[in-house]
């Protein structure tokens, strides 16, 4: 779209440049014509001075036309002398003969078409002795402007493909690295090494610098917090009290050393409670903790002599790398906890 629009603009932009342009240059010849026509111009020689026209105007390439003080036609490079008209009030003559340079574009009667004519004094000491004019077709500077419309639209769709392919190399020494550090980042979560340097850009490096001390950070707080289950799982192994932590289905997830021993031997990981607990108090204690409320119950036997005070707890429990029915609709998975008493002897 913009090179289009450049296109369509160019030319009129062109032109109005080449006509300032080509003013300055016509002025210019005019004055080498002028310069060269003073001694015939003094003479009035129109047989020195129309050969002169048709030379210069071989040699600069524009319309030379050489003008008597009172407006006749001495010299001509494209057209018979003899038969054009007296100039004395062509627009672009008139001002000159008061002493100012002379412009204008017209339509030439003589050669049809629409010409820019430039027209400078010819001075002999103070006097203005005579006109030299310069002139070229308007047709001449359209198709400069046409030209150099057609020229920046060639830029401008250079300029796009070049600007195209930049984009496309800077996406690229942006979205590898990036990519390459969500891929390092995902492999950190799962619990792999990864490194997370990564040379580039500077807004790359910043962005590998703040996830390598992000990973850092977790990592520590992931061994503390693994450090912290290690302690606290010795700590329940070594309690006296037996501890016993059930998931909604009754299977045991977490059971201490005590409660192999107050319990039941077979009270491990995976059994069910209905088949490790022996006293329906207990159970029924259980039952009635999953309403939420602690319950407490006793056991006490005769045979063997056997007493024991039961706690019952609904908790919220999450095994390492297990889910239930339950995490799906609460987002945690309810327990039981249940801690007899040792025997009373």
């Amino acid at each position: 779209m913009p090179s289009s629009l450049l296109g369509v603009t160019a030319p009129l932009l062109a032109q109005d440049r080449d006509t300032l342009a080509l003013d300055a240059w016509l002025a210019s010849e005019a004055q080498v014509v002028g310069d060269l026509s003073r001694d015939g111009l003094r003479a009035l020689d129109p047989n020195t001075l129309d050969p002169l026209a048709h030379r210069l105007a071989a040699s600069s390439g524009v319309r030379v036309t050489i003008i008597g003080r009172d407006g006749t036609v001495l010299g001509e490079s494209d057209e018979d002398r003899r038969t054009m008209e007296n100039l004395a009030v062509r627009p672009e003559v008139a001002p000159v003969l008061r002493g100012t340079p002379g412009t204008a574009v017209r339509h030439s009667s003589t050669t049809g078409r629409d010409v820019l004519y430039v027209a400078v004094p010819v001075r002999d000491g103070g006097t203005i002795i005579g006109v030299a004019r310069a002139a070229l077709p308007v047709t001449t500077l359209g198709s400069l402007a046409a030209r150099l419309g057609g020229l920046m639209v060639g830029i401008g769709l250079v300029a796009a493909a070049i600007a195209l392919t930049g984009l496309v190399l800077l996406a690229g020494t942006i979205t590898r690295p990036i990519g390459a550090l969500t891929a390092r980042a995902e492999a950190l979560v799962a619990g792999s090494p990864a490194d997370l340097e990564m040379r580039g850009l500077a807004e790359v490096e910043r962005l590998g610098r703040a996830l390598r001390r992000m990973a850092t950070s977790i990592m520590e707080e992931r061994r503390a917090a693994v450090a912290e289950r290690d302690r606290l799982a010795v700590m329940v192994d070594e309690l006296s009290d037996a501890l016993v932590i059930a998931d909604e289905a009754g299977r045991i997830v977490l059971a201490n050393r005590a409660a192999q021993t107050i319990i039941a031997p077979d009270a491990k990981v995976g059994r069910t409670l209905v088949d490790v607990l022996r006293e329906h108090e207990v159970l029924d204690a259980i039952g009635r903790a999953r309403l939420g409320e602690d319950e407490v119950a006793e056991v006490e036997r005769a045979e063997p002599p056997r007493f024991a005070r039961v706690v019952a707890r609904r908790i919220a429990y999450h095994a390492r790398g297990r889910r239930s029915p339950a995490d799906n609709s609460s987002g945690c998975v309810s327990r039981e906890l249940w801690r007899p008493s040792l025997p009373r002897c």
